[in-house]
């Protein structure tokens, strides 16, 4: 599975794992991290797309996402 048509690897496969499990899995987690933190992959560096959207469109966005999944997963639980 690639995150976009643009994108060049596979971040894990449909065929042996749920969506939900490929999506919410560690790949896809390392590509939301450098989406966020600018640090991006080449691939991602060098997208014909980048032009295309709105950094504020996609920030609000995604920091909604972010929001709506703290809510529904709740407050963390304290390590000690």
């Amino acid at each position: 599975m690639r995150p976009c048509c643009f994108f060049e690897e596979k971040l894990g496969s449909v065929a042996t794992h749920s969506l939900p499990d490929v999506v919410e899995g560690e790949e896809f987690r390392k590509l939301r991290r450098e989406l966020v933190t600018g640090e991006l992959r080449p691939n991602c560096r060098s997208c014909s797309a980048r032009p295309l959207i709105d950094r504020g469109a996609f920030e609000k966005k995604l920091f909604g996402y972010l929001e709506s999944e703290r809510q529904r997963l709740g407050p963390p639980i304290a390590k000690g």
